[in-house]
């Protein structure tokens, strides 16, 4: 029979670790009757899949009575102890696959190489009915279906059991540990009930013996009559997959949000929301969770970037003087200041060994700005301003982090280092920085970034292993997260996290800036 679906979800009950997740079942059984493949003790099946320590427990004066350790006195009293005294090692479903093998040209015995037939004979393919995959056929008139030709080594069927026994468990977490065209390290002899199928497992449990590993995984084949076969290997797990997080904040788009895997169950990616013009794939907001778990509020309307208005930016989120920030307004005493009462400078590291003074730090006109050593942006305590902004005319590389330093003590809210980085080309992060800091709006040179290209204002994370985290937020016109990394505690591979400092310490000329942005009660 053809597979049907029942759905995960259906299955979770949380805080027990005893549930079968669910699976792909088979609405017809054929009576096997003497197939030679059918599994028995002394033709196991091969790969056994959601394996685990079944305890049994009994009354210690007659273990044959079963009894519940929780429940008190359960053996009738007297002191009689319930008694752990057996463990059983199961699987909760199996898989054997069998391939086709091919023919001796002239003697038709079974064969699998050309040596395997006599003399210059050669091996070749089999044709079996459609609708019966047993019987060898060379007209469609001999069949119900169709006579299809059968390549040696195709797949012929899959064998899945349920409610394994009398396993061989070497390790509890093999779940397609090798292709599934092939047997796993564990196996099991028994099988109370067998379904002879081209069949798909899905195998989704807590472990008995680590309780916080979440399982997810499709193992074998499956079948549909219009795409034929397709397989699952090696697993699909919802713990090793990267995903990108928003902590204390939302996420917006203009067009399509897109991610390549969904976070992990009770993982998410936004705080609060996830707006878009366009359609939201495998995002989840932990205030707005809706049953499918595809991200929230689609197809809005659009949501325009800061639009380029020559001398100022402009979007929703509010404007940006772009021209104001780096055009010298006065001169005192040889030093250039805007019309924001910001000093300008011309960027140095050395700018950053003192409070940042609500300085604008500009590099040169066209220029690319490489970050190859660590910044650390200091907190303010002579009662001054710790806000800046760095305005780069090209490209931002970041080769190394860039941190905001410990905090001392904290007595009005322009002693916060709140750094603002406006580039006017690309974000790059090297794969091997883990932290960056600031407010980023990644404004670009006026490209189209659907296609992209080159400066058009990407935010790009670097493909490489480690976590990369945000401690600020990023605006830009195109976001390429590539980071690969990924634990057992299911952490994000890009973390964003929104502290609030734009909020609560903007730097001088993006008042209207920090103001449209949410706002927050607790921390900075």
């Amino acid at each position: 029979g053809y597979a049907s679906i029942i759905k995960l979800e259906e299955f979770y009950a949380s805080g027990d670790t005893q549930y079968k997740m669910g699976f792909f079942r088979v609405d017809e059984v054929t009576d096997t009757g003497g197939d030679p493949d059918y599994p028995s003790a002394s033709n196991p099946l091969e790969g056994c899949f959601n394996c685990y320590i079944e305890d049994v427990y009994g009354c210690e004066h007659d273990t044959s009575i079963s009894c519940d350790p929780a429940i008190p006195n359960d053996c009738g009293g007297n002191d009689i102890q319930c008694i752990l005294y057996r463990q059983d090692k199961k699987c909760e479903n199996c898989l054997e696959y069998f391939y086709y093998k091919g023919e001796c040209s002239v003697s038709l015995t079974e064969c699998i190489f050309d040596e395997d037939c006599p003399g210059v004979e050669t091996c070749i393919n089999i044709s079996t009915c459609s609708d019966d995959r047993e019987f060898e056929c060379t007209l469609d008139g001999e069949c119900g279906g169709t006579c299809e030709e059968r390549d040696i080594g195709q797949l012929k069927k899959v064998l899945g059991g349920y409610d394994c026994s009398d396993c061989e468990v070497e390790d509890f977490y093999n779940a397609c540990t090798l292709n599934s065209n092939n047997a796993n390290y564990n196996r099991c002899d028994v099988c109370a009930e067998v379904y002879q199928t081209p069949g798909l497992m899905v195998d989704s449990r807590y472990n008995q013996l680590d309780q916080a590993t979440e399982r997810a995984s499709l193992c074998g084949w499956g079948y549909n009559q219009h795409i034929g076969f397709f397989g699952f290997s090696p697993q699909i797990s919802n713990i090793s997959r990267p995903y990108l997080s928003v902590e204390g904040g939302s996420i917006y788009s203009k067009g399509d949000i897109f991610a390549k895997y969904a976070p992990p169950f009770g993982k998410y990616n936004a705080s609060y929301l996830i707006e878009a013009g366009g359609t939201i794939s495998n995002f989840i907001s932990s205030s707005t969770l809706s049953g499918i778990f595809e991200g929230e509020l689609s197809n809005r309307p659009a949501m325009h970037f800061f639009l380029n208005l020559g001398a100022r930016y402009s979007g929703v989120l509010g404007d940006l003087d772009y021209l104001g920030l780096v055009t010298e307004s006065e001169d005192r005493s040889g030093a250039s200041y805007n019309k924001y009462d910001s000093e300008i400078v011309t960027f140095d590291t050395t700018e950053f060994n003192t409070p940042l003074n609500g300085k604008v730090i500009y590099n040169d006109l066209n220029t690319d700005l490489d970050i190859n050593s660590p910044l650390s942006i200091i907190n303010d305590a002579i009662g001054t301003r710790a806000s800046g902004i760095v305005v780069v005319d090209g490209d931002l590389n970041i080769n190394d982090d860039i941190t905001y330093s410990t905090p001392g003590t904290i007595n009005y809210l322009r002693q916060i280092p709140s750094l603002v980085w406006i580039v006017r080309g690309d974000v790059t992060i090297d794969p091997s920085v883990e932290d960056i800091a600031g407010t980023f709006i990644v404004l670009g040179d006026g490209g189209d970034c659907s296609i992209p290209e080159e400066h058009c204002g990407q935010f790009i994370s670097g493909a490489g292993g480690f976590q990369l985290t945000v401690t600020g937020s990023v605006l830009a016109r195109r976001f390429n997260l590539g980071r690969t990394y990924f634990t057992t505690a299911r952490d994000p591979a890009e973390k964003f996290v929104n502290d609030g400092r734009l909020q609560a310490n903007p730097p001088l000329g993006l008042l209207d800036l920090g103001q449209s942005l949410p706002r927050f009660t607790e921390g900075l």
